[in-house]
Parts: C-alpha cells; sequence; structure tokens
C-alpha cells in the first residue's frame, strides 16, 4: 500500500439523449439529473421495448446500468446500438468500459481498438486501452498509449498519472517525478500524485519533500488512508515516533484490515517502549499472516524488552511468564542458523536464569 497501484479508469461517457418528443426520453433524462439511475433505465428500457430501430437510446441504457453496476446487461444494451449502428466508435468505447468493470480485459481491449480505428481524435480512447495494457503488465506498450492520449489532450492530469505509473514501473523514477510535476501543474488538486510523488521522494530519502507531498494529499482527502500510512513510515524512519503511531492509528482507523499498517505500527511503539501494545499489533498480523516467522521474532523480542523492564520492576512472576513466551514462540528447532540478535530465546534463557524460582507457599500452622 505504498502507493496507489490501481491506475485511473477515464470517465465513461453518455451521449447527449437526442432531442425527441417522447415524454419517456425526457422523464429519463430528467431522472439522471436528479441521480435516480434506477428510474432513468427503466424509462430507457421502456422506450427501446416501444422504439427497437433507435441506437441511441440502447447507448443511453447502457450508460445508466453500468452506473448502477449491473455491467453484463450494460453490455447487451451497448452491442445492440453497435448492431444498430456499427459506426459509431462511442459505443464500442463504452461498451469496452462496462468489459473493462467486468474485468473481460480482452474484450474491452477489442472494443478499445476499434474505436480508435473508427475515431483516432479521442483521448480518453487511447486512455482506457493503455489502462488495459497496464493491467496487463505490459507497462511498454500502455505508456506509449498513454502517451498519444497526451498528445491530443495535454490537460487531462489523468493521463500523466497513468504515465507516471508507468514510469515508476519501468524503473524510471526520474521520469515518474517528471510527469507527477505535471499533473500537478494540471491539476493541482490531484492527492493521488501527491501521494505517489511523496512516495518517490521517499525513496529518495528526500523526507522534507516526501512529509509535504503527504501531507497535501491528506488535505485534499483528509480520509486518503494510504497517504496517512505513507506519512507514518517516514516519521517512523525519523524517529518522529510518536507522529507515526498518530498517522498509522489514523490509517488503522480508515481502513481496519491493513495488516502491513499494524506491523509497523507494531514496530513504532516497540521502539517507543510500548510493549503489551506493541504485542497486540503483532499479534493482530500474525492473525492475518500465522506462519510469518519475521513478525513473531518481533513478538519475541517484545515479550523479551517487556520481561526485562518487568524484572528490573521486581515482578519477577511477570518477568518469567514473558521469558517463557520468548522460548515457546523461538523454539530451538526454529532457532538454528538464527544470529544471536535474532534469537530473543537466548536473552530469555539467561534472564531466567537471574530470576528466583517462586518458593512453595508455607502452610500455616492450625490453631488449637
Amino acid at each position: 500500500m505504498s502507493k496507489t497501484l490501481k491506475i485511473t479508469i477515464s470517465a465513461v461517457l453518455i451521449l447527449a439523449i437526442p432531442a425527441f418528443a417522447a415524454n419517456l426520453l425526457k422523464q429519463a433524462g430528467q431522472a439522471i439529473d436528479e441521480g435516480d439511475y434506477e428510474q432513468a433505465a427503466e424509462l430507457y428500457q421502456q422506450y427501446t421495448e416501444k422504439k427497437p430501430n433507435k441506437p441511441d437510446p440502447f447507448n443511453s441504457l447502457g450508460w445508466t446500468l453500468d452506473v448502477l453496476g449491473r455491467h453484463d446487461e450494460a453490455v447487451s444494451a451497448y452491442s445492440k446500438a453497435i448492431v444498430l449502428d456499427a459506426k459509431n466508435p462511442t459505443y464500442y468505447y463504452n461498451r469496452g468500459t462496462a468489459y473493462m468493470h467486468m474485468k473481460a480485459d480482452d474484450q474491452a481491449r477489442l472494443d478499445f481498438e476499434q474505436a480508435i480505428r473508427l475515431d483516432t481524435t479521442k483521448p480518453q480512447y487511447y486512455n482506457n486501452l493503455g489502462n488495459i495494457y497496464f493491467y496487463k503488465g505490459n507497462y511498454k506498450q500502455a505508456k506509449l498509449v498513454f502517451e498519444k492520449a497526451a498528445r491530443l489532450d495535454s490537460t487531462n492530469a489523468t493521463i500523466y498519472v497513468n504515465l507516471a505509473l508507468c514510469a515508476e514501473d519501468l524503473d524510471s523514477a526520474d521520469l515518474a517525478l517528471s510527469y507527477y510535476d505535471k499533473a500537478l501543474t494540471v491539476d493541482p488538486n490531484q492527492a493521488l500524485a501527491y501521494n505517489n510523488r511523496g512516495k518517490l521522494h521517499a525513496d529518495r530519502k528526500e523526507y522534507d519533500d516526501a512529509l509535504a507531498d503527504y501531507t497535501r494529499a491528506i488535505e485534499l482527502d483528509p480520509d486518503y488512508a494510504m497517504a496517512y500510512f505513507n506519512r507514518g513510515t517516514v516519521h517512523h524512519k525519523t524517529e518522529n515516533l510518536n507522529l507515526a503511531i498518530a498517522d498509522y492509528d489514523r490509517s488503522i482507523e480508515l481502513e481496519p484490515d491493513y495488516v502491513r499498517a499494524y506491523y509497523l505500527r507494531g514496530l513504532a511503539l516497540f521502539s517507543d517502549g510500548k510493549y503489551t501494545e506493541a504485542i497486540a499489533d503483532l499479534d493482530k498480523v500474525l492473525e492475518a499472516e500465522p506462519d510469518n516467522f519475521d513478525v513473531t521474532l518481533h513478538k519475541a523480542r517484545a515479550y523479551l524488552a517487556r520481561g526485562m523492564e518487568r524484572f528490573l520492576d521486581e515482578d519477577t512472576e511477570g518477568a518469567r511468564a514473558d521469558c517463557e513466551t520468548v522460548i515457546e514462540l523461538v523454539p530451538e528447532e526454529k532457532a538454528s542458523g538464527l544470529s544471536p540478535q535474532l534469537n530473543s530465546a537466548v536473552e530469555a534463557k539467561k534472564l531466567l536464569d537471574m530470576i528466583p524460582e517462586p518458593q512453595p507457599e508455607e502452610e500455616e500452622a492450625d490453631s488449637q
């Protein structure tokens, strides 16, 4: 979750509703204006049943169905529009977008390619075709297609963000930074671009720049969990533990199932001497990843540190319990090959030798 990998999808187009006198179309248009897409879909459906030879209403029906998440029905409606008018590129583009929502990438690619054959001037056609190549991991081809989109529309920040993501996956950090800069020049309110640019700065240890970008992303989107997490990692690396923990707290509040946030918060809490809380976070990670021995080793270190603290506070019972837990977590069969720094069981055994054995309670003499 260090950066946003989901590439932005261009908005689905809806054709202007023809100025038919038909009351159904007027009502459908009004329903869309009011955000009542269910009603609009019903009205378009009624119209297409009455007038099955007009392609545009099928296209509008497909758009409303796609907005409602009924993507397979949307594909069917767009297909009927295409049968009636196979030369309209928008119908192919819209059907391709519905296929994309269904994750039917091959069908989507064919539709976007056909839309481009029919009209080479629309940047959104190239942008969504680039999305398909990106999803398939063909970043070089995606970059080429996005570059065509950018040449057609140099004012679209989304296209520059997509180019930046391709550059990142092609290990061209300098190029990615330049594309994020362009995106933010075009649209300075792109929280995603600030977050992702911040990650590139953090990777270069340009922590002040990274913090500034993450903070701006959060200002633009106060519920941006990833930006809080990423800012927390920078605070963590620069040993501002209280700030790091606060950002991890907010990230987890927004995304309670984000395992890595629990892991790093656990490490920050450990570094801050809050061993019990660190153990709780590491336990949360192990619930999701029970075989993650690295996390178990960190948990053992937390128990050992708490055991030492308890020993110094003369809580011998608590110290003994913590040391025994460490030995259970890092048994000899798993500890073989570990460096002494990672094998907390060695130190736990040494500490146990220093803890007095518990004395049996003396039985009180019966009073006569």
